[in-house]
C-alpha cells in the first residue's frame, strides 16, 4: 500500500466517526447560539462605533480562521470593508474565541491521532489536522441558513444601540478570502416598481440565475403587480406597501417581509417558506396554495388575511394569531406559538 492508497483507506476508516462529531458540531451550534449571537453582536458593535467612515462601510464578514485550528483554538475574524471587500486595503477587523463551538472536534484530535499507528508512517499527524480543519470549516459554512435567522435583524441591533446604520450593508458568512454566503442585506435607497419589473423581466424560477437571489427592494412601493415564476430566493422587502399585487408560483424562501404593509395581496403556489412576516401589516391578503413551512407572522395584524390550502408546520404566530378566521383547524395543529425573545 503506498501513501496515496494508505491516506485513503484513513479517510474511509474515520468517515462515519467524522459524520458523528459533525452532528455533535450542529448540537452544539444549537445549543450555543445565544452566547454566539451575543457575542458576535458585542464585536461587531465595539468594531462599527469606532470606524471613522461609517457611510463608506459596504461588508460585514463574519469568517472562521484556519490558522489556529491545529493548536484547537477555533477563531471567527469580524471584519468591516468599503466597496472594494476583501481589496479593501484598510479594512478594519477584530477577533473573537468561538472554540467552546467546536469542542467535538477538540476531543476528536486523539482518537484521529491513534487511528493513524496501523499505516506505519504512511499517514501523518497533518493529514489528520487537515480532515479535522476540513471538518470545521464545513460545519461552520453549513450554519449560514441558521445565521440568516439569527442575525436577521442586525439593522435594528445597530439603531437600538444608538448607531446610525449605513443605506448598504451586507453580511457574508464563510471562510476568509473565499467564496462566501450572505446572511444578511440591507439597502434603504429609493427603488422604484418599474426598476423591479425591469430587473426580473428575464428572470424565471425555470432557469437558475445567482443574479436574482438575495434581491433588496426595501423600502419600496407596489401597485397593481403582477409576477409569476420569478426566483425571488431571500429577497428583502422590508418596510415596503404593496396593493393590488398578485405573486404566483414564485420563488419566496427566506423573503424578508418585516414591517411591510400589505393591501388586497395574493400569493398563489408561492414557495414561502423561512419568510419573515413580523410586524406586517395585512388586510385582505390571501396566500393560496402556498408552502409558509416555518415562516414567522409573530406581530403580524392579519386582518381579512386567508391561508387556503397552504402549508403551514411549524409557522409561528404571536398567540392572537390562533383568532385568525384564516386559519383552518388543520393548519392551527401545525403552528407554533411564539418563544421568549433572546435577552442580550
Amino acid at each position: 500500500m503506498n501513501r496515496e492508497e494508505a491516506v485513503q483507506k484513513y479517510q474511509e476508516d474515520v468517515k462515519e466517526y467524522l459524520q458523528n462529531v459533525s452532528k455533535r458540531l450542529k448540537s452544539g451550534f444549537a445549543e450555543g447560539e445565544k452566547w454566539f449571537v451575543k457575542a458576535v453582536r458585542k464585536t461587531v458593535y465595539q468594531l462599527y462605533s469606532t470606524y471613522e467612515e461609517k457611510e463608506k462601510i459596504r461588508y460585514l464578514q463574519l469568517s472562521l480562521l484556519r490558522s489556529r485550528m491545529d493548536e484547537d483554538l477555533y477563531e471567527m475574524l469580524v471584519s468591516f470593508h468599503r466597496e472594494a471587500y476583501f481589496l479593501d486595503p484598510a479594512p478594519r477587523m477584530q477577533k473573537a474565541d468561538i472554540s467552546d463551538l467546536f469542542a467535538p472536534l477538540k476531543a476528536a484530535r486523539t482518537p484521529l491521532y491513534k487511528a493513524l499507528r496501523k499505516y506505519q508512517g504512511k499517514v501523518q499527524k497533518y493529514d489528520a489536522d487537515r480532515m479535522i480543519r476540513e471538518t470545521a470549516m464545513a460545519a461552520y459554512k453549513k450554519q449560514a441558513e441558521r445565521c440568516r435567522f439569527l442575525f436577521r435583524d442586525l439593522d435594528l441591533w445597530l439603531s437600538e444601540s444608538g448607531l446610525q446604520a449605513v443605506q448598504r450593508l451586507t453580511v457574508k458568512w464563510g471562510g476568509f478570502e473565499e467564496a462566501c454566503e450572505t446572511v444578511f442585506l440591507t439597502d434603504t435607497g429609493k427603488k422604484e416598481q418599474e426598476q423591479f419589473l425591469t430587473y426580473n423581466e428575464p428572470n424565471t424560477v425555470e432557469q437558475w440565475d445567482s443574479r436574482y437571489v438575495y434581491q433588496s427592494w426595501e423600502t419600496a412601493q407596489f401597485t397593481d403587480l403582477y409576477a409569476e415564476k420569478k426566483n425571488l430566493l431571500f429577497a428583502v422587502l422590508r418596510s415596503c406597501r404593496m396593493e393590488r399585487c398578485q405573486w404566483e408560483n414564485c420563488l419566496m424562501h427566506g423573503v424578508g417581509f418585516r414591517d411591510s404593509d400589505l393591501r388586497q395581496v395574493t400569493f398563489a403556489g408561492c414557495d414561502l417558506s423561512g419568510s419573515d412576516f413580523r410586524g406586517v401589516r395585512m388586510e385582505q391578503v390571501t396566500f393560496l396554495e402556498c408552502n409558509l413551512t416555518e415562516a414567522d407572522f409573530t406581530g403580524t395584524k392579519l386582518q381579512d388575511a386567508v391561508f387556503t390550502g397552504s402549508v403551514m408546520d411549524r409557522a409561528v404566530f404571536s398567540r392572537d394569531g390562533l383568532f385568525c378566521k384564516g386559519l383552518d383547524a388543520g393548519q392551527l395543529q401545525k403552528i407554533r406559538m411564539e418563544e421568549e425573545p433572546y435577552v442580550f
